[in-house]
């Protein structure tokens, strides 16, 4: 009788799974700015994560602990290496995942090494508003930036009035890659500014 009770029990409110844990690194070797040194995660990740800084060479970073690594687009006076690129990619082929906040510019930043390594390209194209997001219930704030062109190997997450891409998601090896408008997350240096944190976060 307990057996049975215990399986109804089971088949009425199963276990609850735990939360995902972020292990984050915000890469400041590329470009630094204040938002990057733990601002980040104290917007989108604070209760469901732990986060570092990378100050050193993103070439010689460890990431085997790590399951998310997040990037700007870069200082143009410091460009992304071979090495640099092949570490990411060899991070999110191994199941991590990589968001790349960036716009496209004239000249373009560095990290258009990595975005058209995966099948993607940043314009110089300004969006036409409003954005519609992830869920049609909930509002995208947006600052300033530029669409992406994506191949077809991309899932895009938030668009403008034209249905052209502000972020997007695609598989990568066992992980994936998350491009997006920089302009589509916070950028004080005091946190004051969570946009789209509600959606952002989970």
């Amino acid at each position: 009788m307990l057996t049975a009770v215990l399986g109804l029990l089971a088949w009425v409110a199963p276990p609850q799974e735990p939360p995902p844990l972020v292990h984050s690194v915000c890469d400041l070797s590329q470009s630094f700015t204040f938002y990057m040194d733990g601002r980040f995660h104290s917007q989108y990740l604070k209760e469901i994560g732990r986060d570092v800084r990378n100050w050193g060479s993103l070439e010689q970073l460890e990431l085997e602990n790590v399951n998310l690594l997040v990037l700007t687009g870069g200082d143009p006076r410091i460009p992304y290496s071979e090495e640099a690129v092949a570490r990411v990619d060899a991070f999110a082929r191994g199941g991590g995942t990589l968001l790349l906040m960036a716009d496209g510019a004239d000249p373009m930043p560095p990290a258009v090494a990595l975005v058209e390594r995966y099948g993607a390209h940043l314009t110089t194209t300004r969006p036409q508003l409003p954005l519609s997001g992830p869920r049609s219930e909930i509002a995208v704030s947006f600052r300033a930036g530029c669409v992406l062109q994506l191949d077809v190997a991309w899932t895009p997450l938030v668009r403008d009035a034209e249905a052209r891409p502000l972020l997007a998601k695609r598989a990568w090896g066992k992980g994936w890659i998350v491009l997006g408008s920089r302009g589509l997350f916070g950028q004080n240096p005091d946190a004051s500014d969570p946009i789209n944190a509600e959606w952002v976060t989970p």
